[in-house]
């Protein structure tokens, strides 16, 4: 490069030094420019349009988001949603308590999360709110709140809340309150959230809303109350299937192989089948056609025969019944 154009170069660099900071790494050399500070602020997902306006309507798909309550759930959607790229989010405010998780949540992601002491000022600074407190505790923190009806959209994940409550309780109109459950495994986009009632196309913010969802793995929309009921059951059994994980690495251990190679064989090879499933899980049949290409007489055709032999499936049956009962009120859940 001639020299006379280096030395030009090395001005120009010194100069950008004087005036503030732009990262331009050039000859070797960098400067850092920043022409004025500018308020934190997180771009996910370069393909989305993007407003400086916080109170722009959702349809830009961009949101602020709060979170009422910040337990294993709610942290697993905040991870999930600071770490998509298919939607801009402009800011992610969290209630305080757990503390713990708050706390993690706000120096894991220091430029997105922020950390409230109180609800109003929370639901002030947020476009979509997720409830995610106990059950007995929604009706009194919905009803110290002032929500806006004309642009804050409710989501709750209170498994026994219903829309009707949630509606009288917020003072939102009802095209503005949704349920929800979801799995901790959102956090890494391998999740699936459930929700009703189905977002309607002209809802506002709606599109945003389900736009989030989908990032964090898919989205189910119930028709109805009713039926989002019977599909949470699906959510109830992670414990029953990480039990069966536990059974098949005991037995294992029991006939002499050690705990550690034990627990990577179950995790890996259960992990396999469920990839396998997942793969096909848009087809309605995926399921039989799998057990249907077991080898004829071969262990697994034996292990499944031996399991409808002894009704382990029927059990399996009843302790989704069981679980539907509680989800609605008709029992604790406890098999009698």
């Amino acid at each position: 490069m001639p020299l006379r154009l280096l030395h030009l170069l090395k001005e120009l660099l010194a100069l950008l030094f004087i005036l503030g900071s732009i990262s331009i790494p050039v000859l070797g050399l960098q400067a850092h420019w920043t022409s004025s500070p500018a308020k934190p602020r997180t771009l996910l997902g370069s393909s989305i349009s993007s407003s400086t306006n916080d109170n722009d309507d959702m349809s830009t798909l961009s949101c602020r988001i709060g979170f009422i309550g910040t337990g294993t759930i709610a942290s697993a959607i905040v991870s999930g949603l600071a770490t998509q790229s298919s939607i801009q989010v402009k800011s992610i405010a969290v209630s305080k308590r757990s503390e713990s998780k708050s706390k993690y949540l706000v120096e894991k992601f220091p430029d997105l999360v922020t950390v409230y002491d109180d609800n109003q000022s929370l639901v002030n600074d947020a476009d979509i709110i997720f409830l995610t407190v106990l059950p007995q505790q929604t009706k009194s923190v919905l009803e110290s709140i002032k929500f806006d009806g004309s642009r804050h959209l409710l989501v709750s994940l209170v498994s026994t809340s219903e829309l009707g409550d949630l509606c009288e309780d917020s003072g939102l109109p009802k095209d503005s309150i949704y349920k929800m459950i979801c799995l901790p495994a959102v956090a890494s986009h391998d999740g699936v959230c459930l929700l009703t009632p189905p977002v309607p196309t002209s809802s506002h913010g709606g599109e945003t809303l389900k736009a989030l969802l989908q990032s964090l793995g898919g989205v189910v929309e119930a028709g109805s109350e009713d039926e989002m009921s019977v599909m949470m059951v699906t959510t109830g059994l992670m414990g029953s299937f990480y039990g069966i994980l536990k059974n098949n690495r005991d037995w294992l251990v029991r006939q002499g192989v050690p705990v550690e190679k034990a627990s990577f064989l179950v995790g890996r090879q259960y992990r396999a089948m469920v990839l396998d499933a997942d793969s096909r899980c848009s087809n309605p049949t995926a399921f039989e056609e799998l057990i249907d290409e077991q080898t004829p007489g071969g262990l697994n055709e034996q292990g499944l025969s031996n399991l409808n032999q002894l009704g382990a499936l029927e059990m399996y049956d009843k302790v989704q019944d069981a679980l539907l009962e509680r989800i609605l009120g008709k029992s604790d859940g406890t098999l009698k």
